[in-house]
């Protein structure tokens, strides 16, 4: 793996990091491929490792640095950051692909239970409709005025829940889709902002 190909791979595993931690140990490995006189072209995994291995390496050395500043400093903030360090480390390990594909089909999981739970709640809603629409129907078969009334009225307040029950699952599957597609594109806009 020459020094290029090296370092993009190295700056994709170390993406979780605060910016200026991952290009101090870009930079550190920059000027160490300068200092050796190792040729642009050079296959560099030799004398440093692989990329993934690096990665776990500085991943490590900032868990510790940062578990450190926790147990001196104390603070929720650090103590976040810590949490969020080690998360980062065991995605570093050979386990990290199975820990994403499950974390990925988790999400998705969960997504479709939410539609399933809306989409229940919105057939719950058509059903007390019908529900309305079939006693009024069943006026004709009821004996005296009272009962018809009664009957009648029952029906419309029926129809009437049904349709606000309807309207308000639609309104809040809107919500919820909009608030999932500003989530996914803030977090697309924060990983372009890291790029840059």
């Amino acid at each position: 793996m020459n020094q290029e190909a090296f370092l993009r791979e190295l700056e994709s595993r170390l993406r979780g990091l605060p910016r200026e931690e991952r290009d101090n140990a870009l930079e550190y490995y920059r000027e160490y491929f300068l200092d050796a006189g190792l040729a642009p072209d050079a296959d560099v995994t030799a004398s440093v490792g692989s990329a993934a291995e690096v990665a776990r390496r500085i991943l490590e050395e900032c868990t510790t640095k940062q578990l450190a500043v926790q147990t001196k400093e104390g603070g929720a903030k650090n103590t976040a950051k810590s949490i969020w360090l080690v998360i980062l480390g065991i995605f570093a390990a050979p386990i990290a692909l199975p820990l994403a594909i499950v974390a990925v089909v988790l999400m998705f999981v969960i997504l479709v239970v939410i539609f399933a739970v809306l989409f229940a709640l919105f057939i719950s809603g058509a059903a007390v409709v019908l529900a309305g629409i079939a006693l009024i129907v069943a006026l004709f078969w009821v004996g005296g005025i009272g009962q018809r009334l009664v009957a009648m009225g029952c029906g419309l307040i029926l129809i009437a829940l049904g349709i606000l029950i309807c309207l308000g699952i639609i309104k809040l599957t809107q919500l919820v889709t909009r608030g999932m597609a500003k989530s996914i594109q803030n977090k697309r806009n924060k990983g372009e902002k890291e790029h840059a």
